[in-house]
């Protein structure tokens, strides 16, 4: 399947309620057709407010892949977007940016919360995820 941004509003909204209490923000849905990065999670950072605003989550569509596929990377580029709304101090403190794995302790500690829900999230695409997936259409043209 490939996403559309009505289909990650959609389960965004439905995900924000189930798993992370409805506190995620209202952000943007944007759709690349990006090789490498299947989803990024974006904020903004305001220096004389000292404080981050959770701004977008991108999926891409450069591989068809199967919804849990699609699901799976929404609800990790969710963690991020829950990480930045609620612990901004992971990401700026007094005015700096911090030294922070966004993949490190606490999104590992979000995706074994998520695990008691059936979802298995990564770090990282995994082979099995690449495996069930195959060019887009749009992907296999500019290939040519």
């Amino acid at each position: 399947m490939l996403v559309t941004i009505s289909w990650l509003k959609k389960n965004y909204n439905k995900y924000n309620e189930l798993y992370f209490g409805g506190v995620l923000p209202d952000i943007s849905f944007k759709i690349s057709h990006s090789r490498k990065t299947w989803g990024y999670a974006s904020y903004n950072y305001n220096r004389l407010s000292n404080k981050i605003t959770p701004v977008s989550i991108t999926l891409s569509n450069y591989y068809d892949s199967p919804e849990e596929v699609k699901l799976t990377t929404l609800l990790h580029e969710m963690i991020h977007i829950y990480d930045y709304a609620t612990n901004p101090q992971h990401f700026i403190c007094g005015g700096r940016r911090v030294r922070y794995d966004a993949h490190g302790w606490w999104f590992k500690k979000e995706c074994r919360r998520l695990k008691e829900f059936g979802w298995d999230i990564e770090k990282y695409v995994t082979e099995e995820e690449k495996a069930c997936s195959e060019l887009s259409a749009d992907a296999k043209r500019l290939q040519k």
